[in-house]
């Protein structure tokens, strides 16, 4: 019985330390974790922690600037046996320390000296822009061009801070000396965009246009011209042809008609007249009234009584005018039935 408790406790006892096991190699991933994440926040704090220099110029200092911003110092610019102060956090911009000589050139009785507490000295890689005359405002910001390698300096001076500090200096009276401690974007826009896009695009043009269009259309063309016109229309039609002609006249008129026909011919002639009338003939105009009618014009003198009838015996009608008579024979008088008479004459002879 007890063989038996033994074998089924020793399973149990073998999981167990298998759990402790896990569990401590669990504790020992979280610390080395957390330990790694203590060093990355000590980088990041170590990298944005201020920078103290200790410099002198032999022998007058007139210069400390951090990119276009003013640094303030201790220590008498006047005097090179007295050591400089400065304390700065790097921002990505030139730190420039700007002085002369009064002897000569800073290669030979002057020259440039500093130490910081980042491990910087004059050996670093130090620029120099020399001068006969006061250093300007541009290269005593760091800015400007010829800024060159610094040469050693056979000056008799050093460095009180540090005695065998390295010295440096430009062969000529002035000298403007920069440094980059780095810490951020060098020469930063002056003037960013206030309210920069949300979605840049993702690969700009190389060379974008040095004028753009001040007012640019809200809805360009997706599939613009591939080859556009080089001298466009200055002031284009305002509601273009919907559909224009697919065949345009390859020389169209150069002063084409002011004010063409409203309603042209649907056919006009195929082949027109080379060099029509210079002066066509008028068109008449038609008659507003119809022409008059030609009648004759009524007499105004009263018409003409009718001849009177005397009808011939034994005919019912009568001629207007008799016919004429015979010539050869006797003249015969005809009297009316209807006339009464009181005599009767004879046929023959005269009445």
């Amino acid at each position: 019985m007890q063989v038996r408790i033994g074998l089924m406790i020793a399973p149990v006892k073998l999981v167990f330390a298998l759990l402790v096991a896990a569990m401590a190699h669990e504790d020992d991933v979280d610390s080395n974790l957390m330990q790694l994440a203590a060093v990355g926040q000590t980088q990041l704090v170590t990298n944005k922690s201020s920078v103290t220099c200790y410099f002198t110029i032999d022998n007058y200092v007139y210069g400390v600037y951090l990119g276009s911003t003013a640094l303030s110092t201790s220590g008498n610019w006047g005097v090179w046996e007295a050591t400089k102060t400065v304390t700065f956090t790097p921002d990505g911009n030139y730190l420039t320390i700007s002085g002369n000589d009064m002897e000569g050139t800073m290669c030979t009785t002057g020259g440039f000296a500093i130490e910081c507490t980042n491990g910087v000295n004059g050996n670093s890689g130090w620029q120099v822009y020399s001068s006969g005359s006061t250093i300007d405002y541009s290269h005593q910001t760091g800015g400007g061009s010829s800024w060159g390698s610094p040469s050693s300096s056979a000056s008799g001076f050093y460095l009180p801070y540090k005695s065998g500090s390295p010295k440096i200096g430009g062969c000529s009276q002035h000298g403007a000396y920069r440094y980059n401690f780095g810490g951020g974007t060098p020469n930063p826009t002056p003037y960013p965009t206030p309210f920069p896009t949300a979605y840049p695009t993702p690969f700009p043009t190389a060379y974008p246009t040095p004028f753009p269009t001040p007012f640019p259309t809200a809805y360009p063309t997706p599939f613009p011209t591939a080859y556009p016109t080089p001298f466009p229309t200055p002031f284009p039609t305002a509601y273009p042809t919907l559909f224009p002609t697919a065949y345009p006249t390859p020389f169209p008129t150069a002063f084409p008609t002011p004010f063409p026909t409203p309603s042209p011919t649907p056919s006009p002639t195929a082949s027109p007249t080379a060099y029509p009338t210079t002066f066509p003939t008028p068109t008449r105009r038609p008659a507003r009234q119809p022409p008059p009618q030609h009648t004759r014009r009524p007499s105004r003198r009263p018409a003409r009584r009718p001849a009177r009838r005397i009808p011939r015996v034994g005919r019912r009608r009568s001629r207007r005018f008799p016919p004429r008579l015979p010539q050869p024979g006797p003249l015969e008088a005809w009297l009316p039935l209807a006339t009464p008479t009181s005599k009767t004459f004879m046929a023959s002879g005269s009445i």
